[in-house]
């Protein structure tokens, strides 16, 4: 309630997941995206959970079809 509170007061929308999310990708950032340093921040037991929070990689797939693509 805290957080949602001061986000109010600052005039965004935040939730405490939020920050959460934020965090780890920006442990991606700073770690050049490595996951088992962002999993063991987040604490998650499945790689594929912490990619799920990851905003800068969520599409790494697609990232990786368009350069094939680029290529041909």
């Amino acid at each position: 309630h805290i957080i949602r509170k001061l986000g109010k007061l600052a005039g965004i929308k935040i939730a405490p997941h939020d920050l959460r999310r934020g965090s780890i990708t920006e442990t991606g950032n700073v770690t050049n995206g490595n996951m088992r340093i962002m999993q063991a921040q987040a604490g998650h037991a499945d790689p594929s959970t912490t990619m799920r929070y990851d905003r800068n990689r969520e599409d790494l797939a697609g990232q990786a079809a368009k350069k094939l693509s680029d290529l041909i």
